[in-house]
């Protein structure tokens, strides 16, 4: 590729992470739950987000069960930022749930781009904690499903969920 070729695709990509990171895009409506996504159930993805709550052990007063950061959240539902590592405060706990849910589902469907079903427990919970008491979390994590969490994928606990 030429060297314009190459500066206008940086352009593009640039252009659309900020329209991503903004919002740009309308999600999906979740108020009914969690949804099936990519070979996973809605209940899998449910017991998966209690599981995640239960590792974050977030702060009941800021509805957010899963320690979400602005870009997993609506805008129009995020009333403020919590901490320094951008966790925010959700106007609902309803909204709360369904964004974690939403993010699941994300994953399991192959619409993240940053997880997928293939990474195991612990490296699903060094990159969702940020490295921030890792083992703990995903141990945490993959006990709610009797796993290991070095050895099980996201993908072994959606199939031998129920």
């Amino acid at each position: 590729m030429n060297p314009v070729a190459i500066g206008l695709l940086v352009v593009l990509i640039v252009g659309i992470a900020g329209y991503l990171l903004k919002g740009g895009i309308v999600s999906a409506d979740t108020s009914s739950g969690p949804q099936a996504a990519g070979g996973a159930s809605a209940a899998f993805i449910q017991a998966l987000a209690n599981a995640i709550a239960q590792a974050e052990g977030a702060n009941p007063t800021i509805n957010n069960p899963g320690d979400l950061t602005g870009g997993d959240v609506p805008n129009t539902q995020i009333t403020g930022t919590f901490n320094a590592a951008g966790v925010v405060s959700i106007d609902t706990l309803d909204h709360g749930w369904q964004a974690l849910y939403t993010k699941l589902e994300n994953i399991y469907s192959g619409k993240s781009t940053v997880y997928w079903p293939g990474m195991t427990v612990s490296q699903f919970g060094a990159v969702y904690t940020g490295g921030d008491n890792a083992e703990a979390w995903a141990a945490t994590v993959a006990g709610a499903f009797g796993a290991d969490p070095d050895a099980n994928t996201l993908a072994d606990l959606a199939a031998n969920y129920g």
